[in-house]
C-alpha cells in the first residue's frame, strides 16, 4: 500500500502546483487593477500571492488524491473480485 499512496500522493501535488501555478501567472499577467503587483512602484504582494497559491493548490491537491484513491481501490477490488472462484 505504500509504493501506491506515494505515487499518487506525488501525482496529486505535482497536479496541484501546476493547475494553480498557471491560475496565478494568468491571474498576475491579466490583471491591470494591481491585485498582485502595485502599478506604480512594481512591488509584489507576496503574501496575496502565497495565499492565492495555497487556496488553489490545497483544494486541487486533495480532489486529486481522493479521486487517485478512489481509482487505485475501485481497481483493487474489481480484481479481487475477478479472482474469486465460484461454487
Amino acid at each position: 500500500m505504500g509504493r501506491p499512496l506515494l505515487v499518487i500522493s506525488a501525482i496529486s501535488a505535482i497536479v496541484g502546483v501546476t493547475v494553480s501555478g498557471l491560475a496565478l501567472s494568468v491571474g498576475i499577467r491579466e490583471n491591470p487593477q494591481g491585485e498582485f503587483i502595485d502599478t506604480t512602484t512594481g512591488a509584489i504582494d507576496y503574501a496575496y500571492v502565497l495565499f492565492f497559491f495555497l487556496a488553489g493548490s490545497v483544494p486541487i491537491f486533495a480532489a486529486t488524491f481522493a479521486l487517485g484513491l478512489a481509482l487505485w481501490f475501485g481497481a483493487k477490488g474489481l480484481r479481487r473480485l475477478s479472482h474469486r472462484t465460484r461454487k
